[in-house]
């Protein structure tokens, strides 16, 4: 990341001078050479160009000031340069977005300056949007505006301990001795803890029995296992620990990480529109970044907090709202054994002997010490405060540079944001 930033403000620099000139003729400009930006904001017959300036302007940046510091050999202090506080970032930062949405459709086909500006726009918004929300001094024992953004920084922000489990995912699972089995296209429970077993309608498909077939019509069933088309054990769950803290809005994570990519688009949309080659170093820094945001949920991070995997799991195969009477929860709620075990869930499943089909799992969620459910919303409140808050994470696969980030890249982006 400070490899990209530093390659890039050199760029950026030459940019700056060979693009600007070509001033037009008209009241914008004597509001520019008098420094009256909110004039120029204000102004209808301001061009995008000219309105893009100004917010640049009313956000903090100073061209002389970037160009002399630009010079000097420690470089460019963004922080100093841009009077970055916590009491201002949030205002810097919306007047360098506006400046970024006043020319992003018009500066592909503009002036070298209007592209500057549009790059200029782009990363002073990636930049205060980064510092006001990680680099703020929240978390204990840091500092804010620093420039130094500590992984605490970036777990207060997100509402995850990262690595506080040590392994523990805070998830107990009970297996139990009941299946559901789907036989002539009906759905059966079987009581397999009971000799001979016993065999129940499972009316709702939900993992739940419901009325006792004959003893005839339950043997009947158990002798033709070969036409057994599915097979799964009911597990419940009876606890859940939420890996989020008060902290955390997953929604706000979510919209976060989402923008941080829309920027470095519009960064190498507005480098390769000067003429950077795409295959600039700069240019492969920031394609390089937005793939470890969107990373496919794989670092060390995650792994060393099984609960996150384990509740992202569930977000996205559970049912939250109880069904209307008469539908079905076939497709819900149900776990393959190896995504469990895969995630290092240590309670023991089994299979019933002389079974060829391959085994799988029906989740029910613990509504009191008495009644498990299909559904999750009403269940105990440590179920539903861990299901719900990650709720807006769920997605049905998580794959790298595929455009959508989900909860287990969100929580690896932590380790890319503190290099």
């Amino acid at each position: 990341m400070k490899k990209s930033i530093g390659t890039l403000l050199m760029i950026l620099l030459i940019i700056l001078v060979v693009s600007c000139g070509g001033e037009k003729s008209n009241s914008c400009v004597t509001d520019k050479k008098n420094e009256e930006w909110q004039k120029i904001v204000d102004n209808p017959d301001c061009d995008a160009e000219q309105k893009g300036e100004a917010y640049l302007a009313l956000g903090g940046f100073n061209y002389i000031d970037f160009i002399i510091k630009s010079t000097e050999t420690s470089g460019v202090d963004l922080i100093t340069l841009l009077g970055l506080t916590k009491s201002n970032w949030s205002e810097k930062y919306q007047n360098f977005d506006m400046a970024l949405k006043t020319v992003s459709q018009t500066y592909k086909t503009g002036s070298n300056t209007e592209q500057t500006v549009a790059l200029f726009a782009s990363f002073l918004s990636l930049y205060t949007y980064l510092q006001g929300n990680l680099d703020n001094g929240a978390a204990a024992g840091t500092q804010a505006f620093d420039g130094t953004i500590a992984p605490e920084e970036v777990s207060n922000f997100t509402g995850v301990a990262i690595n506080d489990n040590q392994g523990s995912d805070g998830t107990s699972l009970v297996t139990t001795k009941l299946y559901q089995i789907r036989y002539n296209n009906q759905y059966y429970i079987i009581d397999n803890e009971l000799s001979p077993p016993k065999v129940f309608n499972d009316v709702s498909e939900d993992g739940l029995s419901d009325s006792e077939l004959t003893a005839l019509e339950s043997l009947l069933i158990m002798q033709d296992m070969a036409n057994w088309t599915e097979l799964n054990q009911v597990v419940l769950m009876d606890a859940l620990d939420n890996p989020l803290s008060s902290q955390g809005d997953p929604q706000v994570v979510l919209d976060f990480v989402s923008n941080l990519l829309n920027y470095l688009t519009s960064i190498t949309d507005s480098m390769i529109s000067l003429g950077v080659d795409s295959t600039d170093d700069t240019v492969k820094d920031i394609s390089k970044l937005k793939s470890d945001l969107d990373n496919g949920g794989a670092c060390p991070a995650l792994d060393n907090n099984p609960s996150l995997r384990l509740v992202e799991l569930f977000s996205t195969n559970s049912k939250k709202l109880q069904l209307p009477a008469g539908e079905s929860y076939a497709t819900h709620n149900l776990f393959s054994l190896a995504d469990l075990a895969s995630l290092g869930e240590d309670s023991t499943f089994d299979s019933i002997p002389g079974t060829s089909v391959d085994p799988g799992v029906k989740m029910l969620f613990k509504k009191s010490d008495i009644e498990y459910i299909p559904y999750w919303d009403d269940a105990t409140l440590q179920i539903k405060d861990a299901m719900a808050g990650l709720e807006v994470f769920k997605t049905s696969s998580v794959k790298k540079n595929d455009g959508i980030i989900a909860f287990s890249e969100i929580i690896c982006a932590a380790d890319i944001m503190s290099k």
